[in-house]
């Protein structure tokens, strides 16, 4: 699912506006720069289990003292999107 996005950030560093693309394996698509700079970009990204989330979301909070949270999930297949906010709400839930 984390390549739909690293997939999307790749296409719009290449000047490619097209709708979200199926998963595919970016690392046979990106050079070597644009990985580097997909790395960087996508540093406050977050996949991962539940348990993986709530503790990334606890980090994010207590490194910015951040009050909100914009949760943006640009996955090809729905089912995974609504997936990853039923996620993030129960990290969220658990924190409280």
């Amino acid at each position: 699912m984390a390549s739909s996005l690293q997939r999307l950030f790749l296409e719009l560093q290449r000047g490619l506006r097209r709708p979200l693309q199926p998963p595919c394996d970016v690392d046979r698509l990106a050079s070597q720069p644009e990985l580097a700079a997909m790395k960087r970009t996508l540093t406050w990204s977050c996949v991962g289990t539940g348990t993986q989330v709530q503790e990334f979301i606890r980090v994010l909070a207590a490194r910015t003292s951040a009050d909100e949270l914009m949760v943006a999930t640009p996955a090809f297949d729905v089912g995974r999107r609504l997936r990853s906010y039923e996620i993030v709400a129960e990290a969220l839930a658990a924190l409280g």
